[in-house]
């Protein structure tokens, strides 16, 4: 696994977030760097660098290599989470491409999980609701299914914005990937459809946020 250890700003601890240089060389998270010699001044203290404590001028130069290779990290962050998230079986009651992973269960099943399309876990919540007998997509028993879990999903938005990764109630949460309809991306923790936890945010200019 590569070190990454060089692409954390040394104020924040945390990934850069608009990299830039400062006089002693370093680099910083710009808000990391400014608020420190807003600080400084604020006490009336010399401005001084926060990594050799020498006295430094306040000029700020952005970090070109540093923004590269944070924008290749997210990137690479994402595929990753794309990929633990792909469902590569067929639904098991249609054949077609399994969107969901669910768990259910039924009069012979304790808890099965099972892949299905997203037609057909749309029907088996049908059933659920108005109690109809169908067969159970992981034992073949006709009976009634409940759906205990429906883990992993795509869903698409009325505004357009598309969801992929693992949902509860059939709403983003655990970890997914989020792309809105302006062409923003975020890759992450959810909960309750909301973002909550780590991710990373990606702006339709580019502009990457991580933490």
């Amino acid at each position: 696994m590569a070190d990454d250890s060089h692409l954390i700003c040394p104020i924040t601890h945390e990934l850069f977030v608009d990299p830039v240089k400062a006089e002693d060389g370093r680099t910083y998270s710009r808000s990391g760097i400014e608020a420190w010699f807003s600080e400084l001044q604020r006490s009336g203290s010399p401005i001084e660098s926060p990594w050799t404590r020498a006295v430094i001028g306040t000029s700020l130069v952005t970090d070109e290599e540093a923004a590269r290779e944070v924008e290749e990290l997210g990137r690479a962050e994402e595929h990753r989470i794309a990929e633990d998230l792909r469902v590569a079986e067929a639904c098991v009651v249609c054949g077609q491409r399994a969107t969901h992973v669910v768990t259910c269960s039924c009069p012979l099943c304790d808890a099965c999980t099972v892949e299905l399309s997203s037609s057909c876990l749309a029907d088996l919540f049908d059933s659920s609701i108005w109690e109809t007998p169908i067969p159970c997509p992981a034992c073949g028993t006709r009976g009634l299914v409940t759906v205990l879990q429906a883990r992993w999903g795509v869903k698409t938005f009325g505004n357009g914005d598309v969801y992929e990764g693992e949902l509860r109630h059939e709403e983003p949460h655990g970890e997914g990937r989020m792309e809105y309809a302006n062409g923003e991306v975020y890759v992450g923790e959810w909960k309750g459809d909301v973002k909550e936890g780590r991710g990373t945010y990606r702006w339709a200019d580019g502009t990457v946020y991580e933490g």
